[in-house]
């Protein structure tokens, strides 16, 4: 198994991996969205991002003729013809196209892919096996929590683009207390990831 990472600049090392693969296995997320703005000339460059980053897989792919397959991504927003045309011209190169939910597929077939072609599987995130209780009690206690109350596990990510932060953080934390309120118990924020820019930066 070959493995590369988002925001890999290399491009040579992931034509390689590309070419020596049995199979290319792309996703899972939502990984076919024009919030960030698409740049049809940044495919295969070191500049690639977003649709220009994970479009140029399956368009690798077909160059060297390794199958390539979606696996349970997000599709949409596309916002612009630009994003439209860019996922469009991806989709169309893999041999087999699965998204994680109906929405992503009515974005695909908008976009004219065939709804044959499409089919809506899990997200990769709720087919990970839960731990056993023990473990779960162990990484609780680990991290100083009271181990005794129940506890509501939250993962929430910084969202500017389009929308009021403070609004919808308002709105969340509202929710959170009514549950808390109803039900007992503490919150518990689990950051899943601590990138560079303030998108990404879930532990901010």
């Amino acid at each position: 198994m070959i493995a590369f990472e988002l925001g890999d600049r290399d491009v040579a090392a992931i034509a390689a991996a590309v070419e020596a693969a049995d199979l290319v296995l792309l996703g899972g997320g939502g990984l076919f969205q024009d919030t960030l703005a698409f740049d049809p000339d940044a495919i295969l460059t070191p500049r690639h991002h977003g649709i220009s980053y994970y479009g140029g897989i399956p368009l690798l792919s077909a160059a060297f003729g390794t199958p390539c397959a979606l696996y349970a991504v997000g599709v949409g927003p596309l916002t612009t013809e630009a994003g439209r045309a860019g996922t469009r011209a991806a989709v169309e190169r893999a041999a087999l196209v699965t998204v994680r939910d109906a929405a992503s597929k009515a974005t695909l077939v908008d976009l004219g892919v065939d709804a044959f072609r499409v089919h809506v599987t899990a997200d990769p995130a709720n087919r990970l096996p839960p731990a056993v209780p023990a473990r779960a009690e162990e990484i609780v206690a680990r991290a100083g929590l009271d181990t005794a109350r129940p506890r509501l596990g939250i993962a929430l990510r910084h969202w500017e683009i389009g929308v009021d932060p403070a609004a919808w953080e308002q709105q969340a934390a509202l929710a959170v207390d009514e549950f808390l309120e109803t039900h007992g118990g503490v919150a518990v924020f689990v950051p899943f990831q601590a990138l560079d820019d303030s998108l990404t930066n879930d532990v901010a």
